[in-house]
């Protein structure tokens, strides 16, 4: 069984009364991935800045768009699939309408299929239970 959870986070103001935050995080766990019931992708991302929840949403949109489209080399070469998926969302993320200048997100992904496992690719820590 797997699933995600997150919850909105609070801070302080300037009289240290809470003020809740919007959930900027997102996560992802798209199983079976690609339509074969033995892979599996999962994404956590954790938004921050004024528009942390809109880099979020677009950068695992587009993380899932680019490996569902390289999934021959996803196959044959998760590693290098998985970087390039990375590298292209920053990319595009650059030049797309949501302000990355001043809000961004982390992201941990993870691919899995029967016979292989891609490490996890992180731009934060991550940690594997077991």
């Amino acid at each position: 069984m797997v699933g995600t959870f997150s919850n909105h986070g609070i801070e302080p103001d300037f009289d240290n009364n809470a003020i809740v935050k919007a959930n900027q995080d997102r996560g992802s766990v798209d199983f079976p991935f690609n339509g074969n019931p033995e892979a599996a992708l999962f994404c956590c991302l954790d938004g921050h800045g004024r528009e942390g929840d809109k880099v979020s949403q677009y950068v695992v949109e587009m993380l899932n768009q680019y490996l569902e489209r390289d999934n021959e080399r996803l196959d044959s070469d998760p590693v290098t699939s998985m970087k390039e998926a990375f590298e292209t969302t920053d990319r595009k993320l650059l030049n797309s309408d949501v302000n990355s200048q001043s809000s961004g997100t982390s992201v941990v992904a993870a691919y899995l299929k029967k016979d292989k496992a891609c490490p996890p690719l992180r731009t934060s820590r991550d940690t594997v239970g077991r």
